[in-house]
């Protein structure tokens, strides 16, 4: 049963399969079912830190772009400069992608204990 994943609330026994868009399952998933509990406070939060880590993937990808025309155009050489700001970049990816990892664990939390009678 590969192509399919179940809802990650215990004893749920609600399974998804790939969207249109997707093409790979997602590791973890929250049926609407379970979802509809979760306060909208967190679910901002959830959209929001997987948007700041959406954009900061994408400049991070931006200033891997530039550092390669450069070494291009410098024949094998990267500005320092360039440098510097990847790895600034390369280190918000992290940080942000970490907050979206928790907000993530915080939703999944609520949806289970509201699944219990505990939340």
């Amino acid at each position: 049963m590969a192509d399919r994943i179940s809802c990650c609330v215990p004893f749920c026994q609600h399974t998804r399969g790939l969207h249109k868009d997707e093409t790979s399952l997602p590791l973890e998933w929250i049926c609407a079912k379970h979802w509809r509990p979760v306060t909208r406070k967190l679910r901002r939060l959830k959209s929001r830190t997987e948007a700041a880590y959406v954009a900061a993937k994408i400049k991070c990808e931006a200033i891997e772009i530039e550092g390669m025309e450069c070494a291009k155009m410098r024949e094998g050489g990267v500005d320092r400069a360039i440098l510097d700001r990847f790895q600034e970049a390369a280190d918000r990816l992290e940080r942000k992608g970490a907050q979206a990892t928790r907000a993530w664990e915080r939703c999944k939390r609520a949806a289970i204990e509201a699944a219990g009678g505990i939340g």
